[in-house]
């Protein structure tokens, strides 16, 4: 199964496929400390994919949180993703999103026998 691929988060969430998807970044201020991170926006919508968090959040400006939502377009350079827009940068290895989503979809441990 290819992890990099908006299919791979159509299936693993349950999206329909007239719903347009495109890689984002996150950035999310929270108590003045600003984080960057990847994501999948669900076009249109304030929603989005946390990869790291395998979980929707919502775009939103409130006092104590501040998450912002930045389309950006990807690139493979030497084996490695960079997403790049609105000013902003993130490199990550090809293997992120396998890293993090495989555990959770597979069962890597070995089964014990008794």
């Amino acid at each position: 199964m290819n992890f990099n691929t908006y299919k791979f988060f159509r299936r693993c969430f349950n999206i329909p496929r007239k719903q347009k998807l495109r890689w984002c970044l996150i950035e999310e201020c929270v108590s003045g400390n600003t984080e960057i991170r990847l994501g999948v926006s669900l076009v249109g919508t304030p929603y989005y994919i946390d990869v790291a968090c395998r979980r929707f959040f919502m775009e939103c400006q409130l006092p104590a949180i501040s998450r912002k939502v930045i389309l950006v377009t990807r690139t493979l350079t030497y084996g490695r993703y960079v997403y790049k827009g609105g000013g902003k940068k993130l490199v990550s290895p090809k293997n992120y999103i396998k890293d993090i989503y495989q555990s959770a979809l597979y069962d890597t441990l070995p089964q014990s026998i008794l």
